[in-house]
């Protein structure tokens, strides 16, 4: 975003208008603020922002702004192009009487900036995300502005009673389920080992429905077998054998990877849509040494196997390079690879998948409450080359010393992962700038990063 364009936001100290500046300075925009008292502690947190200093002017005005029946009136006469937007009720915002039509801020901040840069935008926005009324409210409008709602469910909770399996309850770094919001009511910890059959059986009796997430994920391994081979198929039977033993389970639902989908011989040309049709080979696997894959692909044919063979209601997800905000302090892969991309030190194989983190955890709940969910479902909210993740890193974050050069290759067109799939699950990925502007965020309050 160019850094001289400025604009003008009328009572910046309100909820929404105070992410939407948060958002503006972020871009590079210098922002002209009115408020009522520019001298007022409540709007000290404005001048808190980062660019604030630099890029922000607060200015005194009494009114908010025009009524919109005279807006309109007003603007058709002295030809402003003129662009309303109608949010619900503000997730975050004080409690008001119900019934309820909800918006995340955060979509309620960007819509705003959408609103501005989109050059087709026009005339009235209305966006509710979840509306507790019999009435139904269209997201067309919305969602051609590049509006991807956030899940509403992820926010306020599904009031599930959870039990977690953990190689070990007393780890310093589960110490974050702990904190989560009814944790301390509704979250069981179990002590669990993948390689131990009947580990699981405590934990997965009297629950409808199974999670199974965990397997070792290592790039490089001295020992493919033991280390991650084993873990992985050994381990999903022994979550799946101890399923069976009780009448409880519904559905399970296992985390794969794209790992299971895209190693084999077929071509990755730019004219090329994959699917869930697509499998990886084993034997190429072998040929190329891509254990993880190999693990992820021999996992999910024994999973479907012993599925079919016990009566087992089985979704598998298959997300790509997950990124977003942690929950933890510590850091993991993916988070590990952005902080190379920024450094300039990258060597992952591209071009990226990446998924947000929040819509793989939304896709397992739809996964389990969908009732006609059902085989694989790809979880990919973009195929993308180096270039553009510094081109959003840039935009975002000008101080950044980032990687001026790169190869050509890396701005090079990819391939397309399709999302038909996804749709069905009610998914609907988060633009990529939101979850990497949520990445870099969450890697600097937790001292990764430094700038």
């Amino acid at each position: 975003m160019s850094e001289d364009k400025v604009v003008c936001v009328t009572g910046a100290s309100g909820y929404i208008a105070s992410w939407l500046v948060k958002l503006l300075l972020e871009r590079g925009y210098s922002v002209k603020a009115t408020v009522r008292d520019p001298d007022d502690p409540k709007v000290k947190h404005l001048h808190e922002f980062e660019g604030a200093k630099e890029k922000l002017l607060l200015f005194k005005a009494l009114s908010k702004t025009l009524a919109e029946e005279a807006a309109w009136k007003f603007a058709k006469e002295n030809g402003i192009d003129l662009v309303t937007l109608h949010p619900g009720v503000v997730i975050g915002a004080e409690a008001l009487p119900g019934p309820y039509k909800l918006v995340d801020v955060r979509d309620a901040a960007y819509a705003h900036i959408q609103a501005l840069e989109v050059p087709t935008a026009t005339g009235r926005y209305l966006w509710e995300d979840k509306n507790e009324t019999t009435q139904q409210f269209s997201k067309e409008r919305a969602k051609s502005l590049g509006i991807n709602f956030m899940p509403w469910e992820l926010l306020l909770g599904h009031g599930y009673t959870v039990k977690a399996t953990v190689r070990d309850p007393n780890d310093p770094n589960i110490k974050h389920l702990h904190t989560l919001d009814g944790a301390t009511e509704r979250l069981h910890i179990f002590k669990a080992n993948l390689m131990e059959e009947g580990s699981f059986d405590s934990a997965v009796d009297g629950c409808e429905g199974v999670f199974h997430t965990a397997s070792p994920v290592f790039l490089s391994t001295n020992d493919p077998q033991a280390e991650l081979i084993d873990p992985a198929v050994k381990g999903t039977l022994n979550v799946l054998r101890s399923c069976a033993k009780v009448q409880s389970v519904k559905r399970v639902v296992i985390t794969s990877s794209t790992a299971s989908v895209f190693f084999n011989e077929r071509p990755l040309t730019p004219d090329v849509v994959a699917d869930e049709t697509w499998f990886s080979d084993p034997d190429f696997c072998k040929k190329s040494k891509n254990w993880y894959a190999l693990s992820k692909t021999l996992a999910e044919e024994a999973a479907r196997k012993f599925a079919k063979e016990n009566g087992i209601d089985l979704v598998t997800l298959h997300p790509g390079f997950v990124i977003g905000p942690s929950l933890h302090s510590k850091l993991n892969l993916s988070l590990e690879v952005i902080l190379n991309i920024i450094k300039g030190v990258d060597t992952f194989p591209r071009p990226y998948r990446f998924v947000d983190v929040r819509d793989v955890a939304y896709a397992h709940v739809q996964a389990l409450e969908v009732p006609t969910a059902n085989g694989r479902y790809l979880l990919v909210g973009k195929v993308t080359q180096r270039c553009e993740v510094l081109k959003i890193l840039h935009e975002h974050y000008p101080t950044l010393h980032l990687p001026e050069k790169f190869k050509a290759a890396d701005c090079e067109p990819t391939y397309k992962i399709s999302k038909e799939r996804t749709k069905s699950l009610g998914i609907n990925f988060m633009p990529l700038e939101v979850t990497f502007r949520d990445t870099v965020e969450s890697l600097k309050e937790k001292g990764f990063l430094n700038f």
